[in-house]
């Protein structure tokens, strides 16, 4: 027989959360999202009083930054929420005012062929010089140093390691070079976080036991060069219906890796690295030739750009929870690729049929209205790299890299002989929230609106400028940041001095539905305020510098500024009428003297990299035949 009980009864054993001691309150924001947390402030004193604690205000401002609490400062006792709070504010003052804590000249000898920069590693390949096998078989791994000094390389189990060289230059514990890793190879992409490293294969096409193009991938451990544990299919095989030649970039992002080539016409490929299924296969006509480039979105969501007139941008999903017709090839054999074939031309014939899974198409956007007889000509991107897991760092936080990450564009009009060149930058949230928007239309009405004109979507989200200096060296995007190509501030060496250039760098990461710190606005006793995505940016208190701010740094000059009004870009013989584009950013820049001595010193810096904690500056070319020389770390 159960026993109910009463009206009273029930209300009196109620608790209230204001009736917990403020400890345990604690506890529970702790354990909400900051969203959550901002909501609780403004309901009463209490709760507001709360949200100033040291935990708290630490997790607001990790929000704010975009960052997440390392796991490491966790787990370790010397990490306490006062000193992770400091480090915060100093990581983001620096990035703020460019003021660098140490300087490293990094010694990377030996040519360029291919390069990567991820998780705080610079990796590179260089031909063997031979000239008998093409491609690359030499590579060096520098593990980059923080502002707390140098960081050593993995050692992988010792000094040899599956037959292949695994020697280390000298003293130097950071630097790992392989002079030969058993495969030609073209290009390659890395993830520390999880020791993996992608190699395409070189080849050079069809051959007496292999009638078909091929594109094989290596899967590996970064720190021993043996077959990765981690997948059932290290050596992953598929056909191409041409020969890729030198125009294949591959891409990691958690357990998918994508591989977008062009030769004789563009073709994506999307595959599960751990087991081998295939995701997304695409060459024309299913991928117009329209086609220029690729990037992830998400590890289950991606977007290709296209030079059609007046150029687009095109969002897709995929799934990996059932295997796309075209799999993986795991024989050499003529016999066995001529099965593989006949088995894709039936399918062809049989599209509609549950067999076949594709990517889904979101939606278009479409570009700014053209003048009629204008052609995009060029139309690349380029983002940041994905993390799967929280990389090496010396602070107790690192970067949301899936949330946090910009993509910036760079396109090229042809007006007779003239080119006019634009880069325009993007939210990767603009992209992911609109295929979240569509999603749910489409479920809601039955069908979505899929094309976008400009007008409905670029000037709110967008920023587009034109463009002065090209970029010769990738991976200058880091979660919201992007660095510009370095400016040569005066013609005029002073012998001895060496050159003045400056560094500039963009900061997207302001957010209006986010308070900033109260320390940001020097009011430590200011309300918190309401959580609102409506309110616009120019009412959101900034910081004192809104228009502007000079200061000398170390006898360097910087400068930061706060770009919150729209810009317009006027060109009549490219666009129908004005581009207009508003995403506000933050821009801070530094005149610096590049010092005499040591390569490329007479003309300064060619470019710089960007990553969770430093400024890389090079100064020779990208993919340059001649040696390498050095990097020059800059840690903040």
């Amino acid at each position: 027989m159960s026993v109910g009980l009463g009206m009273s009864e029930v209300s009196d054993t109620l608790f209230k959360i204001l009736d917990f001691p403020p400890e345990l309150v604690i506890l529970i924001l702790r354990n909400l999202d900051c969203r959550s947390i901002l909501q609780c402030a403004v309901t009463c004193k209490f709760l507001r009083s709360l949200t100033q604690t040291a935990e708290i205000r630490y997790l607001l401002e990790l929000a704010y930054d975009g960052l997440i609490a390392h796991p490491s400062a966790s787990s370790s006792a010397n990490n306490n929420v006062h000193d992770c709070l400091a480090a915060l504010r100093s990581r983001r003052e620096a990035f703020k005012y460019l003021q660098w804590k140490t300087v490293s000249n990094i010694p990377i000898p030996g040519p360029c062929q291919a390069y990567e920069l991820v998780g705080g590693v610079f990796a590179k390949s260089m031909h063997s010089g031979t000239g008998v096998v093409p491609g690359s078989q030499h590579f060096l791994f520098s593990w980059l140093p923080t502002s707390k000094g140098p960081v050593e390389a993995p050692n992988g189990g010792g000094e040899k390691s599956a037959g292949f060289d695994f020697s280390r230059s000298g003293s130097d514990r950071s630097t790992i070079v392989r002079n030969d890793i058993g495969i030609p190879t073209r290009d390659f992409a890395i993830d520390p976080t999880q020791d993996l490293i992608a190699l395409i294969e070189h080849d050079d096409g069809p051959t007496m036991t292999s009638p078909h193009a091929i594109v094989q991938i290596h899967l590996r451990t970064l720190s021993t060069n043996v077959p990765h544990p981690g997948t059932t299919c290290p050596v992953f095989r598929h056909v191409t219906p041409f020969r890729i030649a030198g125009n294949a970039f591959i891409q990691i992002v958690d357990d998918i890796i994508g591989l977008f080539f062009w030769a004789e016409g563009p073709g994506l490929l999307i595959w599960s690295w751990k087991d081998g299924r295939v995701c997304v296969y695409q060459t024309e006509p299913d991928l117009s030739p329209s086609a220029w480039d690729f990037a992830f979105l998400s590890s289950r969501a991606y977007m290709i750009t296209y030079t059609g007139h007046p150029g687009s941008i095109e969002l897709f999903t995929f799934t990996t929870e059932t295997q796309a017709v075209w799999g993986p090839v795991l024989t050499d054999s003529a016999a066995g690729l001529n099965s593989y074939f006949a088995e894709e031309a039936r399918a062809i014939e049989n599209r509609t049929s549950a067999l076949y899974t594709g990517p889904r198409k979101v939606v278009m956007l479409l570009l700014p209205p053209l003048q009629q007889t204008v052609p995009l000509i060029n139309f690349a991107t380029h983002t940041g790299p994905y993390l799967a897991n929280p990389p090496q760092t010396s602070a107790p936080f690192y970067t949301d890299t899936y949330e946090q990450r910009m993509h910036v564009m760079t396109l090229r009009y042809q007006v007779d002989n003239r080119v006019f060149r634009y880069t325009m930058y993007v939210h990767n949230k603009t992209f992911l929230d609109l295929i979240r928007k569509k999603d749910g239309e489409r479920q809601e009405m039955g069908k979505a609106k899929r094309v976008l004109e400009w007008s409905e979507w670029g000037r709110e989200n967008t920023r587009m400028v034109a463009c002065h200096l090209d970029f010769h060296w990738l991976r200058y995007v880091y979660g919201t940041r992007v660095v510009c190509t370095p400016e040569r501030v005066t013609d005029a060496q002073v012998p001895g001095m060496g050159v003045l250039q400056r560094v500039k760098v963009f900061d997207f990461n302001l957010r209006p539905y986010l308070p900033r710190p109260a320390y940001l606005r020097d009011e430590e006793d200011s309300p918190i305020g309401t959580e609102s995505a409506s309110i616009p940016l120019s009412s959101v208190p900034m910081d004192v510098d809104s228009d502007s701010d000079a200061s000398a740094l170390n006898g360097d000059v910087v400068e930061t500024s706060l770009v919150l009004e729209p810009s317009q870009i006027v060109c009549d013989p490219v666009f129908k009428e004005p581009v207009e584009t508003m995403l506000p950013y933050r821009a801070v820049s530094r005149v610096m003297r590049v010092p005499v001595g040591g390569r490329g010193s007479w003309w300064g810096f060619s470019g710089f990299m960007l990553d969770e904690e430093r400024l890389i500056g090079l100064k020779s070319t990208a993919l340059s035949e001649g040696d390498m020389g050095e990097i020059t770390v800059f840690t903040l």
